[in-house]
């Protein structure tokens, strides 16, 4: 298939670091740049291309509101020369200027109102709650990682049969430590607060 290709592509051809750079940079999940970035790809057949597209497709979303997902889309489509996409975003182009200007043209009105919105938008408080986000998924995905190939490490240790029902046992006890945990703070809490009263 075609998108295997793609798939391969984009692993390696430096589009994954690109992909993650611009992920910490704009605080879009990586979920949501990378089929973004592989429809531009898929249009333009061409990495250097669908880079600058892409840049562009960032700030047109941040600048109108509309999923990255669609702006690249409509892009894409003008790239090759079909601009009702384009022109249905609402975001400067009209019908007679896609009908007779070309297609850089159009990209240039574009990156003229809408330059810097990406950054702007990655800027501003809630872009920067964004990127804290990105950097927290990405962390809770590294973790999730290791601590699957912890559990089943050792699963093929504790298991006979490749199951993993000693997980089970072992989320009990921990559980269990947990409770007594916590009802031990609890009764040193009111002790010292008695002792100081």
């Amino acid at each position: 298939s075609s998108d295997l290709g793609l798939g391969f592509a984009m692993q390696e051809s430096g589009i994954v670091e690109y992909i993650n750079k611009t992920s910490e940079a704009t605080g879009i999940l990586k979920d949501t740049l990378e089929p973004a970035y592989a429809s531009l790809l898929r249009y333009t057949k061409n990495n250097a291309e669908a880079q600058k597209l892409f840049g562009t497709a960032l700030d047109v979303s941040a600048g109108t509101g509309k999923s990255l997902q669609e702006v690249s889309n409509a892009l894409g489509r003008a790239y090759q020369g079909n601009y009702t996409a384009l022109v249905r975003l609402g975001a400067g182009i009209t019908t007679t200027q896609a009908k007779t200007q070309s297609f850089a043209t159009n990209l240039k009105t574009l990156q003229s109102t809408f330059g810097g919105d990406a950054k702007a938008a990655a800027e501003s408080f809630g872009g920067t709650i964004d990127r804290l986000k990105v950097s927290a998924h990405e962390a809770m995905v590294t973790i999730g990682q290791g601590l699957a190939n912890a559990v089943i490490a050792l699963g093929n240790t504790f298991s006979t049969n490749g199951s993993f029902s000693f997980l089970n046992t072992f989320a009990e006890k921990v559980n269990t430590v947990i409770k007594e945990a916590t009802a031990n703070i609890i009764i040193l809490k009111d002790a010292i607060t008695i002792a100081f009263h």
